[in-house]
């Protein structure tokens, strides 16, 4: 597919070094003469935005010393930004997250992980809406936030609760222990997010770079260097830390060849030092 984008500025923005290189790599395969430039962090955007008009900017929401929003206010307090397209990154779906995202003017949104279709049909709109005449490839043009009232709705604060078959895995109960008031909630699943679905995880080692865990083979099937989001979930079902991440390694549990366990290991790509910190909390208490 052949795109007229060249005068096309694109401004991408995250903590996150393994986030960005997936964006900026669809950008560039999808919309060839682009400019395309990234920012680690709110405030090295600003300054990147104080030299350069950007047409359309993707930011990460989460971020240390400067949050998207804060940086989203910035951005339509300045001129000649004040109706730029400005497309949020985020894990999260709450809805009442959302809602507060789209009344600081956000005017899209696309949920941690994502595919480069999904990113690409996104962004196809704002162009439209820019006046760049581009082929679309999203077939069923609607409200940009008409799919994101469905899935927030639906959606709860904390991740659902963990499946029997999963829980089989390990041998436990399929309801977790409520700890006592004198006792430590200790965190023993996660649930990882993939662009196909959710899967849920008994974590055996964990540390601030990586997860060892063990899933179900049945269902959604991670890919090797699948982008992914990893919600850990203490033993009451409240999440304790949600991190940006990819899929490291595969293998089979044992040697049978119909085992129905698979060893998979998460590399964590933040630097967010809040949730480093989360995370090496609950490392702790381990």
């Amino acid at each position: 597919m052949v795109f007229d984008m060249a005068a096309v500025k694109f401004l991408v923005v995250d903590d996150a070094a393994f986030i960005r290189d997936l964006i900026k790599k669809a950008l560039r395969d999808n919309f060839p003469g682009a400019t395309v430039h990234d920012a680690n962090s709110a405030k090295r955007a600003m300054s990147m935005c104080k030299s350069l008009r950007y047409d359309i900017i993707l930011s990460d929401w989460e971020m240390p010393e400067m949050t998207g929003e804060e940086f989203l206010c910035w951005i339509r307090e300045q001129e000649g930004f004040a109706t730029t397209p400005f497309i949020m990154i985020s894990s999260r779906s709450e809805k009442d997250f959302i809602v507060k995202a789209i009344q600081a003017g956000v005017s899209d949104y696309i949920g941690k992980p994502f595919t480069p279709e999904e990113l690409v049909a996104k962004i196809n709109k704002q162009l439209k809406k820019i006046g760049n005449k581009t082929q679309s490839i999203d077939r069923n043009p609607q409200n940009p936030f008409e799919k994101i009232a469905t899935q927030a709705s639906a959606s709860t604060d904390s991740p659902p609760p963990v499946s029997d078959s999963v829980s089989a895995l390990t041998g436990a109960a399929s309801t977790p222990p409520t700890p006592t008031s004198k006792s430590k909630a200790k965190v023993s699943q996660a649930q990882i997010s993939l662009a196909a679905g959710n899967i849920l995880c008994v974590i055996q080692d964990i540390s601030l770079q990586a997860l060892n865990g063990l899933i179900k083979r049945d269902g959604v099937l991670p890919q090797i260097m699948e982008n992914c989001v990893v919600s850990i979930v203490s033993s009451d079902r409240q999440e304790v830390a949600r991190l940006n991440a990819y899929i490291f390694g595969l293998r089979a549990a044992d040697n049978r060849p119909d085992t129905s366990a698979i060893k998979v290991t998460i590399r964590f790509v933040d630097d967010d030092p809040a949730k480093l910190d989360i995370l090496s909390r609950y490392i702790s208490q381990r």
